[in-house]
Parts: C-alpha cells; structure tokens; sequence
C-alpha cells in the first residue's frame, strides 16, 4: 500500500529544523500526494452512459448508484497504468450494471491483474461481510458486443428479474472468457450465471463457477439457449435442480469439468444437448 503524507512527515519530523530538510520534506509530501491520488479511488455515483467511457486510471471505483450502459454508449474497465495492483468496482449497495441497446461493457483484466466486481458497504476493504452484496452485470436485451475477459464476480444476488446471481445475459454478441464467478446468492434462477441468448452469439470460455447458491434452478449456470461452454470447471454450488447446470436449451459443453456440486451435475431438461 502506498505510504501516506502523514506518515512521510512523521518519520522525517526530527530533520525539521534544518531549513534546507523542510524544503525537502514539502516536496517529497506532496509527491506523495499526487501518487496517492493516481493509485487510489474514485466514486461513481450510478447514472446513465451513453458515449464510450474508459475507467483505467484508479485502483478502486467505488458505486453508489445504478450503471446503465445504453445505445452509443460503451465502458471499458481495464487496470490502472499507474500501478501494479488489481481493479475493484465496489458496490456501496444494492445497484449493478445494466447493459441494452447497442451499449457494451468491455473488462480488459489480465492474467496477474483481475478486475473485482464486489460489494463493500463500508468500505473497509472486506469484501462480502455479512448484508454486503450488490445486484449483477445484466445485459437485457443488447445488441452490442461486450467482452469480459479476466474478472473476478462476486457477492451478487441478481436482478429485478430475479435471474443470475453474478450475470444475467439476455442478449447476444456476449463473450466471458478467463473469468471466476463465486460467492454468489440468488432468490431464482442461474446462481452464478444466467443465459438466455436472444440471438447472435454467446460464449462461455475458461471460466470458473463456484461456491454460488439458487432457490430455483441452475446453481452454478442456468442455459436456456443455444451457446457454447468450452473450457470451464463447475463446483460446489446447489440449487432445488441443477445444482452445477440447469440445461433448458440444447448447447454444446467441450472440455469442461462439472464435479462436487450439491447434487445434480448437470440436470437435462431439454434433447439435443452435447
């Protein structure tokens, strides 16, 4: 964690008295300052984005209001040039991120440097503390292509819909690769992911789903259309059925382990699933 002007000023009190150190002690504080500013936070407090938006410069981007990302309008999350450290978009309540139209959201994370969609409500940088949870990333109904690559989606509890505990994706163009959904808890359906493809193309690659819970069906991933799940491991989640994967549509699933989830791997209810 980056040192604090405070702290600066502290360790060199005792040079104070030399004229030339107070110079020195001015400057290196305020340096301080600046550094502390690109490494930090910044508060967004929810509102509509409706042209292309880049957060990449911040460690921690604090939501204390609803995101809707609508037509000619785009984020992109990607990690702060400024510092080594991961991302985290913390969620300070019951909001989330809601994609329609043409709009996209684009998370650009990395092998070392994920980005957190989490929830903290009081900021203390325990994430998931009992109460602390957020809604989910929704796509209704968007057209835009969207990728989510490198993210960590935790402590959500779905939408107004009452689907997909981290993600409801009730579009197309959706792609969600190299990307762990965990921890999530969901009064519906899909506990970690819920996917309802309304044409186009939807993606499932090297993804994890884990430890996330549904009253209804699908604990780990509910499928009610045609996509592609290729890559991806699934455990420890439970549901009423499905406890790992709830499959209402024919899909394809290659290269992907399904093990020690409550009960049900993955519950059929559809023919011509693979």
């Amino acid at each position: 964690m980056l040192m604090q002007p405070f702290h600066v000023l502290v360790a060199l009190t005792e040079y104070r008295k030399n004229n030339a150190m107070r110079r020195f002690v001015f400057i290196i504080s305020f340096l301080f300052v600046v550094a502390d500013f690109s490494f930090g936070q910044y508060v967004y407090t929810g509102g509509t984005i409706n042209t292309n938006t880049t957060w990449s410069g911040y460690d921690y981007y604090y939501v204390d209001g609803n995101i809707e990302i609508t037509t000619g309008g785009s984020l992109t999350i990607e990690p702060n040039t400024g510092s080594n450290n991961p991302v985290h978009v913390v969620f300070r309540g019951a909001y989330g991120i809601t994609v329609n139209g043409t709009g996209a959201l684009n998370v650009n994370g990395t092998y070392s440097r994920n980005v957190f969609f989490t929830a903290d409500r009081n900021s203390n940088q325990k994430y998931g503390e009992t109460g602390e949870t957020w809604l989910n990333l929704s796509f209704n109904e968007s057209s835009g292509t969207s990728v989510i690559d490198y993210a960590i989606i935790e402590y959500g509890t779905g939408d107004s819909f009452g689907v997909g505990g981290g993600i409801d994706i009730y579009a197309n163009n959706i792609t969600v690769r190299n990307t762990t959904v965990q921890y999530c808890n969901l009064s519906g359906d899909g506990g970690g992911i819920y996917v309802f493809p309304t044409g186009g193309s939807v993606t499932l690659q090297s993804i994890k789903i884990h430890d996330n819970t549904a009253t209804g069906n699908g604990g780990g991933l509910f499928v009610d259309g045609v996509l592609n799940i290729e890559g991806c491991e699934i455990y420890n989640n439970s549901a009423d059925n499905g406890d790992g994967i709830y499959l209402n549509a024919a899909c394809t699933i290659s290269r992907s382990l399904v093990h020690e989830n409550s009960g049900e791997g993955v519950y059929i209810n559809v023919s011509g699933a693979t």
